[in-house]
């Protein structure tokens, strides 16, 4: 039998850290590997394939990284399961459907705070 896994995308918001919380806890029950992913995009005013361009991305994927060791030191029980930390540039919903075919994900967990000011929502 192969491993679950689940797939968190965060943006390193209060509500992608809770969802990322419901997902230690399902990851133990399930004995499930987690896949936590933050996407970024590159400016649209940046176009051009230009040393400007490339050094924003580069920014870009280096603060993620920063962001996902501040996760792994301040989430309690992330230790306890496995886990990978995947960084994309592409827009969320892409790295979210790409990934999840990519990785064979089982389940998504993820939290969102849209335009309707409703807080914490898991799907």
């Amino acid at each position: 039998m192969t491993q679950k896994k689940i797939l968190v995308p965060i943006d390193f918001s209060g509500c992608s850290i809770k969802a990322l919380d419901v997902a230690i806890r399902l990851a133990k029950k399930m004995n499930a590997r987690l896949i936590i992913m933050n996407a970024y995009q590159k400016p649209v005013a940046y176009t051009d394939a230009g040393t400007e361009t490339k050094n924003l991305i580069k920014e870009a994927k280096s603060n993620a990284k920063k962001a996902f060791d501040r996760v792994a030191e301040s989430i309690d029980g992330l230790q306890e399961v496995e886990h990978t930390f995947v960084v994309k540039q592409a827009f969320p919903q892409d790295a979210i459907t790409s990934l999840s075919l990519i990785e064979n994900i089982d389940l998504v967990v993820m939290g969102t705070e849209g335009a309707s000011g409703f807080k914490g929502s898991l799907l």
